[in-house]
């Protein structure tokens, strides 16, 4: 599936990863109250393979309504896009994960 917003945004493997860890970075922060937190958040494994299962559905929603266009969008159009469709993922959580990693 990576392969498919890979190809839909135009841009390259290694992009894509900061894309990722950008996200998830830009996540933590708005569920974090101090550069300390921040920090155990990023660092929790289990949090990060929570957060990326949840970014794979937001994904595939970007998938199905952004192919029909593949090829016909600019790059920042499709990357508007994508960001627009991965949107919801600011706005959930998993309470215990994240108490689990203010607790590391």
């Amino acid at each position: 599936m990576k392969k498919q917003v890979i190809h839909i945004l135009q841009i390259t493997p290694e992009a894509y990863e900061l894309l990722v860890i950008s996200l998830y970075h830009e996540w933590c922060a708005q569920k974090s109250n101090s550069k300390k937190t921040l920090q155990k958040l990023l660092s929790c494994v289990p949090l990060f393979n929570w957060w990326y299962k949840q970014l794979d559905h937001f994904e595939k929603q970007f998938i199905e309504e952004a192919t029909p266009f593949k090829g016909a969008i600019s790059p920042q159009v499709a990357q508007d896009f994508y960001r627009e469709t991965i949107s919801g993922i600011y706005s959930i959580f998993s309470k215990p994960l994240i108490k689990k990693a203010y607790d590391a």
